[in-house]
């Protein structure tokens, strides 16, 4: 059964399962050169576009609020500014967020993007910029691309939220 790609531009689309459709992706990564996802089959970089936004989705806990709460993905957002606290109207998926799916689906095609384990944080602290201890020998997946790119639209600035 084919993939189908419900690509979220701000709208509320029914049944959305992603933030970039496979065109978009394509060329995000022929911009950078990646021969790893120009090596993917079709199918692969669809499912893992979705698997993607699915991560993005459970694991960043983002400013504002789900404009509707009854919608499939967690953008659109209302009360969202970013990081240069310029307002981001809620029926605008942020180019960030776009490039993030982009970021995680990659990722995606290499396997699970969720880590089977968490950190567990010790210590965090903000002063002038988010310093973080993990206990010793924590095995949890990080992103800091991804983490990055969506610094001005999570809460935390930008560091990955333990998912639960």
């Amino acid at each position: 059964m084919p993939i189908s790609l419900v690509v979220e531009t701000g709208a509320v689309v029914s049944g959305a399962n992603c933030f970039v459709d496979l065109a978009t992706a394509d060329a995000y990564f022929a911009l950078r050169a990646n021969a790893t996802w120009a090596a993917a089959t079709t199918a692969a970089k669809e499912a893992a576009i979705i698997r993607g936004a699915d991560f993005l989705c459970q694991a960043y806990r983002f400013k504002g609020a789900r404009y509707q709460q009854t919608q499939a993905l967690c953008w659109p957002r209302i009360g969202v500014s970013d990081g240069d606290g310029r307002a981001i109207a809620f029926n605008v998926i942020p180019q960030a967020l776009r490039d993030a799916n982009c970021e995680a689906a990659l990722r995606a095609l290499g396997g699970d993007l969720a880590p089977d384990e968490t950190k567990e944080v010790v210590r965090k602290s903000v002063a002038g910029a988010v310093d973080t201890t993990y206990r010793a020998g924590s095995p949890a997946k990080t992103y800091p691309v991804i983490d990055r790119l969506l610094a001005g639209l999570v809460q935390g600035g930008g560091l990955s939220v333990v998912l639960a």
